[in-house]
């Protein structure tokens, strides 16, 4: 796990629920196109072919997209699971700014610090990750 890995987290939930609301419109789009296609006079082989594979692609497409997907959220797993074997209140810190999106005011604020004190332990925690990402 990096640093920037984790920095990242919160960017990472965005693109996921943003691919996955895409992918369902389009799903709709092409289920009913496909309702409109399967309905009408057959005209040209050529035309319907097409068109069946263009539907086709889009499903390629989102089967890939699914797997990026999936393999962003394996690594938000590793992630939390490695912020868990942190100790307090590094742990409590970085699950609060990097997985819930908090800011350090607000952090501060719920864990009866005064920000100073929780942007120096920030810093250590983020130093407790550096060292546990090198194996130190």
């Amino acid at each position: 796990m990096t640093k920037e890995e984790l920095k990242n987290y919160r960017n990472h939930q965005i693109w996921i629920k943003d691919q996955i609301e895409y992918i369902e419109t389009q799903r709709e789009t092409i289920h009913h196109l496909n309702s409109i296609l399967s309905g009408m006079p057959r005209g040209s082989k050529k035309i319907y072919d097409t068109e069946a594979e263009s539907i086709a692609n889009l499903e390629m497409y989102f089967k890939e997209l699914m797997e990026k997907i999936i393999e962003e959220k394996e690594k938000q797993k590793e992630i939390v699971s490695y912020i868990n074997t942190m100790q307090y209140p590094y742990k409590n810190i970085l699950f609060e700014v990097y997985i819930q999106g908090k800011s350090l005011v607000r952090v501060a604020n719920e864990m009866n610090y005064s920000y100073e004190n929780i942007c120096r332990k920030h810093s250590e925690a983020l130093k407790k990750w550096g060292k546990k990402e090198s194996g130190q």
